[in-house]
Parts: C-alpha cells; sequence; structure tokens
C-alpha cells in the first residue's frame, strides 16, 4: 500500500461531475498503469448511463500482464467526506477477469480529505 496512489486517486476523484466522486489509480510493480474516475453521461432524455472509477482505470490497458497490479479507490462524497469504497460485485468480476492482484479503498468518514483515510486492501 503506498499513500501517494491514494493521493493520486483523491485527485482523480475531484475531476468526477457526479455527486458522489470516485478516484482510480491501477498499479504495477510501483508502475501507475492508469487512473480513472466516476462518469454519468446522457445519450437519451430518460436515461443517464454510469462508468464506474475501476473500469474507467482499466479502459486501455490492452493485455497488459495484470498479475502483480493493485488498484486504489478513493471516494469523496459532496460535503468533501471521506467514505466507504468497496468495489461493488461487478467491478469485483472484471477485476479479477482482468487479473489484478488486489484492492486497496477508503473506509469510514473523515472531514478532511487531506488527512490520510483509514484503508483496506482486499486480495482478489
Amino acid at each position: 500500500m503506498q499513500i501517494k496512489h491514494f493521493r493520486l486517486a483523491e485527485k482523480m476523484a475531484w475531476k468526477s461531475d457526479h455527486r458522489i466522486k470516485i478516484g482510480s489509480v491501477l498499479v504495477s510493480k510501483g508502475q501507475v498503469l492508469n487512473v480513472g474516475h466516476n462518469k454519468v453521461g446522457k445519450t437519451h432524455p430518460k436515461y443517464k448511463w454510469f462508468l464506474h472509477a475501476e473500469l474507467d482505470c482499466c479502459l486501455g490497458i490492452g493485455d497488459r500482464d495484470l498479475s502483480s497490479a493493485t488498484i486504489y479507490l478513493f471516494r469523496v462524497n459532496s460535503l468533501g467526506q471521506v467514505g466507504n469504497c468497496n468495489p461493488c460485485s461487478t467491478c469485483v468480476r472484471v477485476l479479477k477477469e482482468l487479473g489484478v492482484k488486489s484492492v486497496c479503498y477508503t473506509i469510514g468518514q473523515m472531514c478532511d480529505c487531506h488527512i490520510f483515510p483509514e484503508y483496506e486492501e482486499v486480495v482478489l
């Protein structure tokens, strides 16, 4: 676990236009492979689409070996509070299929995003 990767995920979270902002960083052997954040779009007057940060981060990585990769997830709400960011079951399934080794994500709530939040690491 690297604090600098959580800090980068936090920066990516603030790029989201959703009220719940989630940033992600995919790292392998100390190298950042890609970054992403959750996205909302509209292609129809009645419907919106959502792209989870984990999936945004994994788009375009090609056929890289991710067997030693870790993805970092950082969640912040509209009040600037850090929240629980464990991935949904669909994202976990996709990350496993891609071969990602582990996920580190924020848990709990803190008022200051610049103070490193609690985290949890899950080996997939």
